[in-house]
Formats: structure tokens, C-alpha cells, sequence
């Protein structure tokens, strides 16, 4: 990168950005449900949330 050029803003859309944040979210909710019945724990969701995915 040239020194002239400027770099991209992290949150130049913050909407953008909180698509980007609830996928995230999701994913990681996916995955931990997915570690937990590979565990075979018991699920419990207290969060509406979470409680989508079950």
C-alpha cells in the first residue's frame, strides 16, 4: 500500500457491522450447541437467544 492511500474504516456501515456481529453470534451459539451434544451434555437455554437453535 502506497503511503498516499488511506486505509478502509473498520465500521464505515454500522449496519454492516451488526450483520457481521450476528452472524458471529449465531455461529458460535451453533457451535457450542454442537461441542455440547457431542459431549452429551444436558441443554438448558435460559436466553430466548438460544433458545431458537434447540
Amino acid at each position: 500500500m502506497s503511503s498516499g492511500a488511506m486505509k478502509k474504516p473498520l465500521m464505515n456501515n454500522p449496519h454492516q457491522c451488526n450483520v457481521e456481529i450476528n452472524h458471529l453470534v449465531e455461529e458460535l451459539v451453533r457451535y457450542g450447541l454442537s461441542w455440547a451434544k457431542s459431549a452429551n451434555l444436558e441443554i438448558e437455554a435460559s436466553c430466548r437467544y438460544v433458545q431458537k437453535f434447540l
